[in-house]
């Protein structure tokens, strides 16, 4: 799991009150994966791959 991230039940929290993130960590991890996927692929359509720039904020991403 990444350092430093947030998970917030929106309807039940909509004030972004109580982080989830360490508490439902397979949520979380499901969440970071999908992320990294549309980075990797440049986009979080339907489609060919997009080529990305890489740079600092993808690279810690991705570490």
């Amino acid at each position: 799991m990444k350092k430093g991230f947030e998970l917030y039940n929106l309807k039940a929290d909509p004030k972004e009150t109580e982080n989830l993130y360490s508490s439902h960590p397979e949520i979380a991890e499901d969440m970071c994966n999908i992320v990294e996927r549309y980075i990797k692929e440049g986009r979080s359509t339907v489609g060919a791959a997009q080529p990305i720039e890489e740079n600092k904020i993808l690279s810690a991403w991705l570490k």
